[in-house]
Formats: C-alpha cells, structure tokens, sequence
C-alpha cells in the first residue's frame, strides 16, 4: 500500500507543477483527500477515478507541452536571479 501513496504523492506533485494551467484542480485534490490522511484506509471510488482520468486528460492538453515550431520565434523566459 506503501508503493501506491507514494505513487500516488508523485502524481500530484506533477499536478502541482502544472497547477496554473490546469483548471478546477481543488476538485481532484478534494476528491483523494480521504486517501491521503495517515493511517488512511485505500479505497477507490468513482470520484477519484473521474478526477484521475480529468487530471490526467488536462495534462496531456496543456498547450506548453509541445514541440518548439521551428518556422515560429522562440522566446525563453528565465528566472536568473540567484546568479
């Protein structure tokens, strides 16, 4: 059960990478918060499979994860404030 809640922390650590891009993510947050309190029994339900299945869908159509268009401009913003 252990392997699963850690797979299950990584996952929303990717979700919170993505968390501006990504709407309406306090409802898949709401819907795992039973599982992921200590000592948690782990049953899923349907709301985490819909919520599962709407993260991941969102993630997989967030417009940044794209190849770079080599016949468009590229512009990089970067943080450099700790150089």
């Amino acid at each position: 059960m252990e392997y699963f809640l850690s797979r299950l922390r990584s996952w929303f650590g990717l979700l919170n990478v993505f968390r501006d891009f990504l709407p309406y993510m306090t409802k898949v947050e709401a819907a795992f918060s039973a599982v992921r309190k200590k000592n948690a029994p782990w049953l899923v339900t349907s709301a985490m499979r819909n919520a599962f299945d709407y993260a991941q869908e969102q993630v997989a159509s967030i417009d940044m994860l794209v190849f770079p268009d080599d016949d468009r401009p590229l512009y990089v913003d970067a943080d450099a404030y700790a150089i």
